[in-house]
């Protein structure tokens, strides 16, 4: 008899494989934003916010803002699956959709980043989508993370380096300086991909009947 806490396999390759999906534009997203580094001469990873890339001379501005639009948008669809994943018996059912919601937020946040670059009048609006985003990234990676533990389908290796990722957010949140912006932007791509490739994995096996 099958435990109550026990995805069923049929919807774990279904949510797993569409989640798994989310990963091409995402990875897509991120060589825009090194390709846009690699065009905006002078720029230092120590000094320089990641957002400068956005308004950088051509073509790194138009490559980073397109890069993180996609990366958002392709995070909201990610996050989401992620979430229909973590359903199980113990888990609170509450805090599962607030995380996915905030998610959400940030997903849209981070590819409003893209939209509204630092130029003159849109900086704004810039600063209010893109503190929104780290705020919100800071506690939907943190949430993700402690559902993962309260889930059998996920392993405490997928669940502590997103805790690790949500105070590399906490650093930007309380601190603002540069270092910790990358930090998000290569901690929070490298847990992505981590669950991505794990939730592939679990395809392959489950389709093989292991």
């Amino acid at each position: 008899m099958k435990k109550e806490n026990e995805f069923e396999p049929e919807n774990l390759l279904k949510h797993s494989s569409t989640a798994v999906f989310s990963l091409i534009p995402i990875i897509i997203g991120i060589l825009f934003i090194f390709y846009a580094l690699s065009q905006f001469p002078g720029y230092s990873m120590i000094t320089h916010y990641v957002s400068h890339l956005g308004i950088g001379p051509k073509p790194s501005a138009q490559f980073f803002n397109v890069g993180v639009i996609i990366i958002g948008a392709a995070s909201i669809h990610f996050f989401i699956y992620l979430g229909k994943l973590l359903k199980a018996s113990g888990i609170d059912e509450i805090i599962r959709k607030i995380t996915v919601k905030i998610s959400i937020i940030g997903g849209l946040c981070l590819a409003l980043v893209g939209a509204f670059p630092m130029f003159d009048f849109l900086e704004i609006f810039h600063l209010i989508v893109a503190s929104t985003f780290f705020f919100s990234g800071m506690l939907y990676f943190l949430l993700f993370s402690y559902l993962m533990i309260r889930n059998p389908n996920f392993s405490k290796y997928q669940s502590f380096p997103g805790f690790i990722v949500g105070l590399i957010f906490a650093g930007y949140v309380f601190t603002a300086h540069p270092i910790f912006e990358w930090g998000v932007v290569f901690s929070g791509f490298f847990w992505v991909v981590f669950n991505g490739v794990w939730l592939g994995i679990k395809n392959i096996r489950i389709s093989l009947g292991m």
